[in-house]
C-alpha cells in the first residue's frame, strides 16, 4: 500500500480533529468560547511569526504550552532558535508542524 494511501485511509482516521470539540465543551457560555478561541487565534498567530522572524524550528504538540482557562498558547522549546533545526541529523523542513 503506497504512504499517503496508508495515511489517508488508515493512520488519520485513527486520530480525527477533536480541538474544536474541546472549546465547545470546555467555554459552553458563548461569549467566554468566543474570547478564548480569540485568545488562541491570537497568540498562535503572534508566535507563528516571531517563530518565523528569530527562526525558532521543532514547534509541535510536544512544545506548544496551552492554557486551558483562556486558550492562550506559548511556544516552550527554545532550543533550536535561529533555524537550528536546519542544522540537525535530519533538518526539519517544515516550520510549524500542527497540520496534516
Amino acid at each position: 500500500m503506497p504512504e499517503d494511501v496508508m495515511l489517508k485511509d488508515k493512520i488519520l482516521p485513527m486520530f480525527p480533529p477533536i480541538f474544536h470539540k474541546w472549546f465547545l465543551t470546555t467555554f459552553s457560555e458563548p461569549a467566554a468560547w468566543f474570547r478564548a478561541r480569540v485568545a488562541y487565534a491570537h497568540t498562535t498567530a503572534v508566535w507563528s511569526m516571531v517563530g518565523h522572524i528569530v527562526g525558532l524550528g521543532d514547534r509541535h504538540g510536544e512544545n506548544i504550552l496551552f492554557d486551558s482557562t483562556s486558550g492562550d498558547c506559548v511556544h516552550v522549546d527554545f532550543s533550536c532558535l535561529f533555524d537550528k533545526g536546519l542544522q540537525l541529523e535530519k533538518p526539519e523542513l517544515v516550520p510549524f508542524r500542527l497540520t496534516q
